[in-house]
């Protein structure tokens, strides 16, 4: 059963395993530590501390200790962050585990964050697919799309005792045969009692304690009535991702109708739109006014043209041809040229002639190709998740083009002259993301 694996030592033992092995690759396996003991040391006895976890949460003798509340600056935001001790993040990470395991048969499918297999780009995907079906289905030029994003979401979720979300998790926890302590350390797991900046102990009504395990589990699960609600309506595109959720319709009036309802939703959960990252527009690939087009009505009018937009860092236009968002785009752009500088820069000064310094350029940009923390799987993403063989194109014509300038020193496409793009290719063994995600060398 589901719910004993929070009553497994094996959960536990899992758990320490894998928050001491990713701390021990991000280098701080020795420097994380609870009451002087590095966690480090949780590995070596993990056995016995799995066992002491699972055995006080089943008694009800576990405690969690009150996390510190800090603030910290993260992309130019100021966000509260609460620190926990570490036996208390295994704890919540188990925790964490059997919430999302009891809730997955329930999550709809159009739901894409924070889940095993589910990602921003399977979301892009689907609406891929949803144009292009819609496109040849109804013989139309386009379609019209609502994006929205809901404001704060993280520290608007209401946790109080008054708020929406008791009633709905007492329902998943129904027939769990969770004992009353276990069910009371969910709820403050949940909403903690915290050690505030100043040192005194406080409570929240509103916002999700971040840095939490439990949090992602509750960014999907607080929304659920709008993913219930709107899931699986005729000839809508629904999708959500964490805060960000996106609607298509080929009718304008009917979309507008569903977004009045998608905003009483939302109001019910005392959530908010940010109403300045509202996107209205009528997706097709001329980019043209909808009134004039398909479905007129007299909501059209509230839908501008467009032959792209932005969503979830792809970018998606009126044929359904998935590419990198702009953005994205430079940003890999960027890191790939740096490594290229870098390693460029290593061998001036080294006895190594022209050739061999040329195919460890190469070497260089493919090695980055098959690193998996490479901008998080930066190359994964543009391999297995777009469809534009323009842009991957384009992607390998750059990449070529500045190494051959590093190597050449002359600047723009007349480094091709000396250094051939095909010559890197055959001779030198650069990689290609157009090769890759056709499934060739």
């Amino acid at each position: 059963m589901v719910a004993l694996s929070i009553h497994n030592p094996q959960s536990y033992q899992e758990q320490i395993h894998n928050f001491v092995y990713k701390s021990y690759q991000s280098n701080l396996a020795f420097s994380l530590r609870q009451n002087k003991i590095p966690l480090f040391n949780f590995g070596l006895d993990q056995i016995r501390l799995a066992k002491v976890l699972a055995h006080s949460v089943l008694h009800g003798t576990y405690q969690l200790s009150p996390p510190k509340k800090r603030s910290i600056v993260r992309k130019n935001k100021q966000r509260a962050v609460y620190e926990y001790e570490l036996t208390d993040k295994i704890v919540l990470k188990v925790f964490a585990q059997y919430l999302n395991t009891l809730y997955k048969p329930f999550i709809a499918k159009q739901l894409y964050s924070y889940q095993k297999g589910k990602n921003a780009g399977k979301a892009i995907q689907e609406l891929s697919k949803y144009i292009k079906t819609y496109r040849k289905r109804l013989a139309i030029n386009g379609l019209y799309f609502l994006k929205i994003d809901i404001k704060s979401y993280s520290d608007s979720i209401i946790i109080g005792k008054n708020s929406t979300l008791w009633p709905r998790l007492d329902e998943l926890l129904q027939g769990s045969f969770l004992q009353q302590h276990t069910l009371d350390l969910i709820r403050e797991m949940i909403r903690p009692a915290y050690r505030n900046e100043d040192g005194l102990i406080q409570v929240n009504n509103v916002g999700v304690p971040t840095g939490s395990p439990i949090s992602n589990f509750l960014y999907n699960f607080y929304c659920a009535p709008i993913d219930s609600a709107f899931s699986n309506l005729p000839d809508l595109f629904y999708a959500r991702f964490g805060d960000d959720i996106l609607l298509a319709h080929p009718n304008p009036d009917a979309l507008s109708d569903i977004k009045k309802s998608l905003f009483a939703e939302i109001s019910k959960l005392s959530l908010t739109i940010h109403q300045e990252k509202v996107v209205q527009c009528y997706l097709s690939p001329a980019g043209n006014q909808g009134a004039a087009f398909d479905y007129p009505g007299k909501n059209a009018f509230d839908y501008p043209g467009k032959n792209a937009f932005d969503y979830l860092g792809y970018r998606i236009d009126g044929y359904g041809n998935v590419t990198l968002s702009e953005k994205r785009k430079r940003q890999f752009l960027r890191a790939m040229f740096r490594r290229i500088k870098h390693s460029h820069a290593l061998l001036k000064d080294k006895s190594i002639d022209e050739e061999n310094k040329i195919m460890i350029l190469c070497q260089t940009v493919n090695n980055a190709f098959l690193d998996p923390e490479f901008l998080q799987g930066e190359v994964k993403s543009i391999i297995s998740e777009t469809n534009d063989q323009g842009q991957l194109k384009h992607l390998d014509y750059l990449i070529a083009l500045n190494i051959a300038t590093r190597v050449t020193n002359i600047q723009g496409v007349r480094a091709f002259s000396k250094l051939p793009y095909k010559m890197l290719r055959t001779n030198y063994g650069l990689c290609s993301l157009i090769n890759m995600r056709n499934g060739k060398k």
